[in-house]
């Protein structure tokens, strides 16, 4: 995928092992607040370039200082979680997002987390690169004809078909090797990376690639 305009949507509670990197993360991002996680974002000192949904979720103060340092508010028409993540990705594609990296969207309730993370595999996210960090783990959403790069030797990696069937999955630097392999819906193929850079391709549909542990 062409490089172009990232960003960054804090979509709702973040782990504790994943707070202290939001700062280093939104560097050269577009960084998007739900307002159901500002607390996430004022507790590691993060302003928003838009707050996403309800404002009298911040208290006036904090939103009066965000407002200050240039923050905007991009309003929602339901107080729901899903809204508002829908109308920041929306918004993030709309305006030219091309890598857009999520955090906080497997917090809260199973129903919630599965839900959102089934809402970001949907086919109106095309345009952008989608991924997400999860307690220090990193998901990403891959779509036919694109890639993402594996960066560690001993990481374990996921791959889980979300389509009713995955075709032509390449791997270099990870074991067992792939080849235009392919997946049927809900199966997972678990790898190991091999080298220090190691890659995955997807030829055909929709899968979840989950770079989960580093061994010991």
């Amino acid at each position: 995928m062409s490089a172009g305009k990232r960003a960054l949507i804090l979509a709702g509670e973040v782990a504790q092992e994943d707070l202290p990197h939001l700062p280093s993360l939104g560097q050269g991002r577009e960084v998007l607040v739900l307002a159901r996680a500002w607390e996430m974002a004022h507790q590691c000192g993060c302003v928003p370039d838009r707050l996403v949904g309800p404002v009298d979720h911040v208290p006036s103060h904090i939103w009066r200082e965000w407002r200050q340092r240039g923050a905007q508010h991009l309003p929602t028409y339901q107080d729901a979680a899903f809204a508002s993540l829908e109308v920041a990705l929306n918004y993030a594609i709309t305006t030219g997002a091309k890598d857009i990296l999520l955090l906080g969207l497997l917090e809260g309730t199973l129903a919630e987390g599965l839900g959102r993370l089934l809402l970001i595999a949907r086919p109106e996210w095309a345009a952008a690169r989608v991924s997400f960090l999860h307690r220090g783990e990193m998901g990403y959403i891959l779509r036919h004809g694109e890639g993402v790069r594996i960066r560690g030797q001993g990481r374990r990696v996921g791959l889980l078909a979300l389509s009713s069937r995955v075709t032509g999955l390449i791997t270099q630097g990870l074991a067992p090797a792939l080849h235009h392999a392919q997946l049927d819906f809900g199966h997972m193929q678990w790898l190991t990376s091999v080298e220090d850079v190691g890659h995955v391709w997807l030829g055909g549909g929709l899968a979840l690639v989950l770079v989960v542990t580093i061994n010991d």
